[in-house]
C-alpha cells in the first residue's frame, strides 16, 4: 500500500513538504516508532472517539495517555472511543488499525494536544503499517489549523503512581462507561 489517498490529497493541497520512513510492516503504532528509529513524543497518534453529538479525532504523542477527564473538562461531552471495525467505515483508504491524524482530511474535527507542538518533526502513520510520514512541526499545525487545542493527554513517563492508589489515579485515562447499553452508530 502507499500514503491512503486522503493523506496525500491533503498535503499536496496545502503543498506540505514531507517524507516518507519505509520501515517492515507492523502490527501498532508503537512497533513502526521503534522500527523507524523515531521517538515516540514525536509520533503523533490518533484516537476516534464518539459520543451521541457524533465524532472527534483526538490527536496526541504517542508517549502519552488521553486524559478522559481533562477531555471531558474541555469540551463538555463525555466521549468513547470507537472500535477498530467502525474506523474502518470512515476511513476507507487506510489499512485496518492505521488512523491518519489528519481528521480534516475525512471531515472529521480534530482536537490537538497541546504537547505536540513542543517537537520540531512530527511523524504519522498516513493509512499504511508499512511507513510513517515526517513533517516539520509548523507545517504539521498549519495541517490542523482548524483543530481544538488543549492538554488533553499525560505523558506515560509521569505516571508512577503506587499500586494502592492505582485504581483512583488511572480513572483519568479509562473513557466512561454508557449505563444505557445503547449503541451510537457513526
Amino acid at each position: 500500500m502507499a500514503l491512503a489517498n486522503a493523506v496525500r490529497e491533503y498535503l499536496e493541497r496545502h503543498r506540505v513538504a514531507y517524507r516518507v520512513l519505509h520501515h517492515t510492516r507492523t502490527m501498532s503504532l508503537e512497533q513502526a516508532a521503534a522500527a523507524a528509529f523515531v521517538p515516540p513524543n514525536q509520533v503523533a497518534r490518533a484516537v476516534l472517539l464518539k459520543d451521541e453529538h457524533g465524532v472527534l479525532l483526538a490527536v496526541l504523542p504517542l508517549s502519552h495517555l488521553l486524559d478522559f477527564t481533562a477531555l471531558q473538562t474541555q469540551l463538555q461531552r463525555s466521549m468513547e472511543p470507537v472500535p477498530v471495525a467502525e474506523c474502518a467505515r470512515l476511513f476507507i483508504d487506510c489499512e485496518p488499525g492505521s488512523i491518519p491524524p489528519l481528521g480534516e482530511a475525512y471531515g472529521i474535527d480534530v482536537l490537538i494536544d497541546d504537547s505536540l507542538a513542543e517537537h520540531a518533526q512530527i511523524y504519522f502513520e498516513p493509512g499504511d503499517r508499512s511507513m510513517l510520514v515526517g513533517i516539520d512541526s509548523d507545517d504539521f499545525q498549519l495541517l490542523l489549523g482548524c483543530a481544538r487545542r488543549g492538554r488533553i493527554a499525560q505523558p506515560t513517563m509521569g505516571l508512577n503512581v503506587p499500586a494502592s492508589a492505582a485504581p483512583t489515579a488511572l480513572r483519568d485515562f479509562t473513557p466512561p462507561r454508557k449505563c444505557s447499553g445503547a449503541a451510537t452508530a457513526l
